[in-house]
Formats: C-alpha cells, sequence, structure tokens
C-alpha cells in the first residue's frame, strides 16, 4: 500500500509542478487542463492514475464508516478526470460538482477520522496563501486539501 501512496504523491506532486513551473500557478488544478494545449491528455491521465493509485491505500486505513467517503473521493476525482473541459455547458456541471464532492468528502473523512489537526493546519496554509495570491485561490486550498489527505494518509500507513 505504501508502494501505491508513494506512486499516487508522485503523479500528483510531478503533474501540478509540472504545471505551474511551465506557465506559473494557474488559478485551480482544472485549469491546468487548458494551460497545455498539446498536452490536453496529460490532465485527464494524472487525475485518473492519481485516484487509481490513491484509493487501495486510502481504503486500507480507512474505518468501516469512513470507506465511502474515500471512495466518494476517489470516484469524484475520476469523474473530475473523465470531465477536463470544465467551460463546456454539460462537462462543466459534471465537472464542477464532482470537483466540489471530491473536496468534501476528503475534508470529511478526515474530520471523521479524527485527523482535523492536520487538516486545520493545512487549511491555514492554504488560507494564508490565498491570502497573498487571491486570484488563484482555488489552487492554493485545492493543494491544502490535498497535501492534508497525503500527509494524514502517510502518517496512518
Amino acid at each position: 500500500m505504501v508502494v501505491l501512496l508513494i506512486l499516487s504523491l508522485a503523479v500528483a506532486a510531478s503533474y501540478l509542478a509540472f504545471s505551474a513551473g511551465r506557465s506559473g500557478i494557474p488559478v485551480s488544478i482544472s485549469a491546468t487542463h487548458y494551460a497545455h494545449p498539446a498536452h490536453r491528455w496529460l490532465f485527464p491521465a494524472a487525475m485518473g492514475v492519481t485516484a487509481l493509485t490513491l484509493y487501495p491505500a486510502w481504503i486500507s486505513v480507512s474505518h468501516g464508516s469512513t470507506e465511502g467517503l474515500a471512495f466518494g473521493t476517489c470516484a469524484s476525482l475520476l469523474f473530475v478526470a473523465a470531465s477536463p473541459c470544465f467551460r463546456e455547458e454539460l462537462e462543466g456541471k459534471v465537472h464542477y460538482t464532482s470537483a466540489a464532492v471530491c473536496c468534501f468528502c476528503a475534508v470529511l473523512w478526515q474530520i471523521c477520522e479524527g485527523l482535523w489537526d492536520v487538516t486545520l493546519w493545512c487549511g491555514v496554509v492554504g488560507l494564508m496563501l490565498t491570502l497573498q495570491d487571491r486570484r488563484n485561490w482555488c489552487w492554493w486550498m485545492e493543494c491544502a486539501v490535498l497535501a492534508s489527505v497525503y500527509l494524514n494518509l502517510f502518517r496512518l500507513i
């Protein structure tokens, strides 16, 4: 499970670093899909691989009542990956709803598992970065949620 968790983190972090390094900090993680016209396949691939490799490790540390939230997070991330063109009407509705469910389930899982301390600190850091760079608030908060999930999972494994 540790190998899958490390692989998931490596894919997510590499994609985020590639995207931010290539065209600067975007307004959201999803906006990176449009930032790389020649590599439009990269966003769905990175998010899909991230979700699929994260799920087994996440389920292995979840307690019975919170497994559904771990599943909801990863399944929602797969829907985000499957609907990357969020500027289109139908695909945008699927994308935005899935992204909201993904973040909600991720944070709720951490709270239900009693891991609120790391979640809170990552949220505070995300908020501080948001106050420094208000244009890209969504990027910073999404990264804070991702960071808290990975930190808490590594803490449990």
